[in-house]
């Protein structure tokens, strides 16, 4: 709910969440049921990554069965990085310096219609278009989305500046999906 919400992109905002007895209420929590940044670190370092791999295959099963309800004619694939600021922690366990100067992670995003349907969590200073991810990502969804559907389904990827790069834009080619990015040339 918190990666949902986007309010806040700070871990240590947790903590005031813990203390407001108005939104434990909303969400139906306990207050001393509240979660604290700690124990979110704990909760990441804890992953194992066949986890992970369970997890992003249920975001993505979850996506597929909401497309087939739909049946959109056209799928446009958002594409970006969060960046999640841990500066005001007085532990920073496993972050890294990010693009923009502070401690913390920088998880991979996939969207659609607002939904997040494929997230890899990365450490702080992992470029956007670290190794081969984005295009792992991409080529992984477009086979899944378009074998239970037509073939012939128009997918377009939209990115951010951070995305420019020739090499994507040659694979997506190759996948017969457009993409929108902007950036300087």
């Amino acid at each position: 709910m918190f990666f949902m919400d986007g309010t806040s992109r700070h871990l240590v905002d947790f903590d005031a969440l813990a203390k407001d007895a108005g939104f434990a209420a909303a969400i139906e929590c306990e207050s001393g049921r509240m979660l604290s940044s700690h124990a979110v670190k704990r909760f990441f370092c804890s992953f194992w990554w066949p986890r992970i791999d369970l997890y992003r295959h249920l975001l993505q099963r979850l996506f597929l069965w909401r497309l087939k309800l739909q049946e959109p004619d056209l799928i446009v694939l958002g594409m970006d990085t969060m960046v999640m600021d841990n500066d005001e922690a007085r532990g920073g366990h496993g972050v890294k310096p990010t693009y923009k100067r502070v401690k913390g992670f920088q998880p991979l995003q996939m969207t659609w219609q607002n939904d997040i349907i494929d997230a890899v969590f990365r450490r702080g200073d992992a470029h956007s278009n670290n190794g081969k991810r984005v295009e792992r990502m991409v080529r992984h969804m477009v086979a899944r989305i378009r074998k239970p559907n037509r073939a012939d389904v128009a997918i377009i990827v939209r990115m951010g500046s951070e995305l420019f790069d020739q090499k994507l834009f040659e694979a997506f080619e190759n996948l017969l999906i457009g993409d929108i990015c902007g950036g300087k040339q």
